[in-house]
């Protein structure tokens, strides 16, 4: 499967390898539901090997972050913080440490674009970080981001954060209360409508890859539930046939509403 290949690829530092595979299986397969992951995936493909001109990198995680750490502790400038994180991205261009603060950077800046940019780069990497993908969400909104990626941010953070997005975005929102000039109101309503319009997946468990010498992938699925769980239901004592019926008629359940 091209997509599984492709996941293995981007993180072991095969970047153009991992862009092809990525490309050939979008190509072949409309991003729906869950499929919404892949195209973002091969967006941080696509501008680790175009943007940073990375093809292929032996990644050290370590390097890159103590770069980080280092715009962190400098409490930096956007334009010299941007610098160091882009050295930091040499290191390791999947460094999620590092796509969130040049997110950062970049809104301190006013580029929404470039900050949704980078926060969905962050999301697509770290998938568990809500913070990331509501960010990611909130700037996609407000760099006119097309619909459809909006919609992609929306779906996979959701999904990746087991439901956890939704409430971190409401309150990153709520937070800019004491802005009058940010977007509150459009933003809550753009989530709200999606939530409504993008029905919740359910768990249908995950993968896990490895890729071996050769560019060989070997998969193990690890399944997830199978159906829906059933509605909550309020459980209730049952009611004997002979005892009075609970409706407080007096008479016996069997000649009430047993009968």
């Amino acid at each position: 499967m091209n997509r599984g290949r492709g996941t293995c690829l981007l993180f072991a530092g095969q970047y153009r390898r991992a862009l092809e595979a990525f490309n050939k299986y979008n190509a072949e397969h409309p991003p729906d539901g869950r499929g919404a992951e892949w195209p973002l995936k091969e967006l941080v493909a696509e501008i680790v090997v175009t943007e940073l001109g990375i093809d292929q990198q032996e990644r050290d995680s370590g390097a890159a972050q103590a770069l980080v750490r280092e715009v962190a502790e400098a409490d930096s400038a956007p334009k010299e913080a941007k610098q160091v994180l882009s050295r930091a991205l040499d290191q390791d261009a999947l460094e999620p440490l590092a796509w969130f603060n040049l997110g950062h950077a970049s809104s301190l800046e006013g580029n929404n674009a470039q900050a949704a940019s980078a926060f969905r780069c962050a999301a697509a990497i770290a998938e568990w970080d809500a913070t990331a993908w509501a960010l990611a969400f909130i700037y996609s909104v407000l760099g006119d981001a097309t619909p459809g990626l909006v919609a992609a941010v929306f779906a996979t953070g959701r999904r990746l954060t087991s439901g956890q997005m939704v409430p971190t975005t409401v309150e990153l929102i709520r937070e800019q209360d004491h802005d009058e000039t940010f977007p509150k109101q459009p933003l809550l309503d753009a989530l709200n409508a999606l939530d409504a319009e993008i029905p919740a997946e359910r768990d249908e468990g995950f993968q896990i890859r490895t890729l071996q010498a050769g560019g060989r992938v070997d998969t193990i699925d690890i399944p997830g539930a199978t159906e829906r769980p059933p509605s909550a239901r309020r459980a209730s004592a049952k009611v004997g046939r002979n005892e009075p019926c609970p409706c407080g008629s007096g008479k016996k359940y069997k000649k009430c509403h047993g009968a």
